[in-house]
């Protein structure tokens, strides 16, 4: 019986094999015209891709702030130059006096309403009487990373294998010669340098577009009745306001505030140390004396030597003051809006209006010789 159903099952299994045989002799061949068209399809040439467009990163992140950052308080004022746009947020005084406009410019690594200093100066100060207006930077263009280039290597003759020992080097016999080519130096190891290829030098416009965007700003706050601007410079923007009121400070009524100035790293951009010396108009500066390792708070030898060019050159009106270092941070936010209000109070308007007041004259020594004891000779009051 056993031998029986082992047979059956085997019998079983061979019919199964022999259905998937026919059935797989059964399927249906392609026809000619289906396989036409699949070779028509593999020989049409592809469409050739898209060209790449390159990504503006700045160009995103002035529309961003245009379109998602507008509060109801700010008014976005264009400034197009060059087939660019420069979106500059406008935010009017909030009390009936007015004491004037203050230009912002941010540092080159924040965008004008960088929410530490910019931006707590710029939606906070209106309060006190003040019209703010941050004004977009173009793109810093830094140095150029120079080319890596590699020593010169020489050509050295490899040894065979069979090369006599420093012994046998050392006597007169002449060593046998080999088959063995020395090998071949790399071409762009040893290739040298071209020097009538040379670049042309790396330029930068960004200092004429900065006083570009700089005077029509100023235009656009005198339009609307600033009686005085203040163009305040955070960081190495700081560099790019001292730059820009030392040029035009004779031809329009300005001041100048420097928020822990630095150094710009765009090509184009002004020595603010020789900068401090030729500013005859009213200048604050305002530093916090931190480690060097923080890139925004200069240490305090930058500031003490500022000061110095500042006494050498006789600027009287060149007010230096120190900081807490909470200032740059989120929590001395508060502080600092206060503080800065009160510096622009004392320096700016309280030190104008005190020029402004004209003292009385005092009455002319008289013409005739007088006896002593005798009267005083009559005045105009007395006439009168």
């Amino acid at each position: 019986m056993k031998q029986r159903g082992v047979l059956t099952s085997s019998f079983l299994f061979l019919l199964c094999s022999l259905a998937s045989v026919v059935s797989f002799a059964e399927t249906p061949v392609a026809d000619d015209d289906a396989t036409a068209e699949i070779t028509e399809e593999a020989n049409t040439p592809a469409t050739p891709p898209p060209p790449r467009t390159e990504p503006t990163p700045f160009t995103s992140l002035q529309a961003d702030l245009e379109r998602q950052l507008a509060d109801p308080l700010s008014e976005v004022i264009v400034i197009e130059q060059n087939d660019e746009r420069f979106p500059a947020f406008y935010r009017d005084r909030e009390t009936t006096e007015a004491k004037g406009a203050l230009l912002i410019m941010a540092d080159d690594t924040q965008h004008q309403r960088w929410p530490l200093v910019a931006e707590a100066l710029r939606s906070q100060l209106p309060a006190y009487g003040w019209a703010t207006l941050a004004l977009p930077l173009p793109r810093p263009i830094e140095p150029a990373i120079p080319e890596r280039t590699l020593p010169v290597l020489k050509l050295i003759k490899r040894k065979p294998a069979d090369a006599p020992s420093e012994e046998a080097e050392a006597t007169d016999e002449p060593t046998p010669s080999t088959d063995e080519a020395p090998s071949a130096p790399n071409a762009a190891t040893t290739s040298e340098p071209n020097e009538s290829e040379e670049k042309p030098p790396q330029t930068s416009d960004r200092a004429e577009k900065i006083l570009a965007l700089t005077n029509s700003a100023l235009d656009e706050l005198f339009k609307r009745e600033a009686q005085r601007v203040v163009i305040v410079g955070i960081g190495s923007g700081a560099t790019w306001a001292a730059g820009i009121a030392e040029a035009i400070q004779g031809e329009k009524n300005i001041r100048l505030m420097l928020i822990n100035p630095m150094a710009s790293a765009d090509i184009s951009a002004p020595n603010l140390q020789a900068v401090i010396p030729k500013l005859k108009l009213t200048t604050i500066e305002l530093y916090s004396a931190t480690p060097p390792s923080n890139r925004l708070a200069p240490n305090t030898f930058d500031a003490k030597q500022r000061l110095i060019a500042a006494k050498r050159n006789e600027l009287n009106n060149y007010h230096q003051i120190r900081l807490p270092i909470v200032t740059t941070t989120s929590q001395g936010e508060a502080w600092l809006v206060r503080y800065t209000r009160g510096v622009l109070e004392k320096h700016i308007v309280a030190a104008e209006r005190d020029k402004k007041k004209v003292t009385r004259k005092a009455d002319p020594a008289p013409t005739t010789e007088l006896r002593p004891g005798s009267a005083a000779p009559p005045t105009k009051d007395d006439a009168i």
